[in-house]
């Protein structure tokens, strides 16, 4: 009786033991495993462009190039350029306007913006990922930090007010040493091809305005190519 009892239980233990190894397989099946992707690109190419908006009187436009060359999964140097066309706000217009046409004395404050900068630096990325749509396409995106060290090339506008009623807008340029920052995300369409989004962040240091530091913030949209 024993033995049989035995038996039963031995039958019914092994039973389990292979419907939870089947359920096990189809839901490895099903689900997609979230794993950091082989990166056989040694080197990406960047193109970006974006709107940087620091100052209420001029708003930028940086075109960005940029180069990446991997040394480890997850670590790469780079290497950007970066130029910026930039534009007179509606404010700053109004300004000019109402001094051109008001008999009172007046001026716009000293400001700038970066116009253009140099940086190396490294690529963290601690972030992998999938994005699914509809359940079909599937879409790998990595989540990363770049920290840098460069130089940029600031333009400064001054005014003076030469009488009562004019106002000269003096134009120079000012080199300091800089850091940058950045948060970004790729989203890979193919093998070599991805979609980029970030929050760069360019940190003068050098005397602008009176004050040692000054950040630039943008937000920047790209393509990267790898090879």
């Amino acid at each position: 009786m024993k033995t049989i009892l035995i038996s039963i239980i031995m039958i019914l233990a092994l039973s389990l033991q292979a419907k939870t190894y089947r359920d096990a397989e189809e839901i490895s099946r099903t689900i997609p495993i979230v794993s950091i992707p082989k990166i056989e690109q040694k080197s990406s190419m960047f193109l970006k462009s974006g709107q940087s908006m620091n100052s209420m009187f001029v708003t930028s436009y940086p075109i960005t190039l940029s180069y990446n060359n991997y040394f480890h999964k997850n670590f790469a140097w780079v290497f950007e350029a970066s130029y910026s066309f930039a534009s007179d706000t509606d404010l700053k217009q109004s300004i000019e306007n109402m001094i051109k046409n008001s008999q009172q004395k007046a001026s716009i404050p000293e400001h700038h913006y970066s116009m253009a900068h140099v940086m190396t630096g490294v690529i963290f990325k601690p972030i992998y990922g999938k994005i699914t749509f509809f359940s079909e396409k599937i879409i790998h995106f990595d989540t990363y930090i770049t920290m840098g060290v460069g130089t940029s090339i600031n333009k400064i506008y001054k005014t003076e007010t030469t009488d009562e009623t004019t106002s000269k807008v003096e134009e120079s340029t000012s080199i300091t040493g800089a850091l940058f920052f950045a948060l970004g995300q790729n989203y890979f369409l193919t093998n070599s091809f991805a979609l980029n989004f970030e929050i760069f962040n360019n940190i003068t240091l050098g005397d602008i305005k009176g004050e040692f530091i000054n950040q630039h913030y943008s937000i920047r949209f790209g393509m990267q190519y790898l090879f």
